[in-house]
This record gives structure tokens, C-alpha cells and sequence, in this order.
């Protein structure tokens, strides 16, 4: 599963998370990040994270 995360915040998860990058159909999603399964149930970092990703992409500009 991939979140949209703001680039400091996403680069954080990463490395505490020893993650890397979400890829979709062999493309890297810009400012995405990989959830492991691991952290599945981790409920509320979970909702944390869909929090922070909903901010983030409310700020960006509309197409």
C-alpha cells in the first residue's frame, strides 16, 4: 500500500520504517511511500499517516 506524504515527512517514514518508495504498474509514485504490511496493525499509525496524506493533499493546487 502507498501514501502520498509532504517530501520531509515521507523521507522520515522511510528510514524509520526501513521502507522505500511506492511503485504502481513499474512507476515510482511521486511523493508516495511503500506501508509494509508489518505495519498494518498498527492502527493508529495507520491513521496518522492517512491524516498527514489528507492534509497534504488538500494543500496541494488543483488541476
Amino acid at each position: 500500500m502507498g501514501i502520498r506524504l509532504p517530501k520531509e515527512l515521507g523521507k522520515k517514514f522511510m528510514e524509520v520504517h526501513e521502507t522505500g518508495r511506492f511503485k504502481s504498474y513499474g512507476a515510482f509514485m511521486k511523493d508516495n511511500v511503500l506501508v509494509s504490511e508489518k505495519l498494518y496493525d498498527d492502527l493508529e499509525l495507520l491513521s496518522s499517516l492517512l491524516n498527514d496524506s489528507f492534509h497534504y493533499a488538500m494543500s496541494l493546487p488543483p488541476k
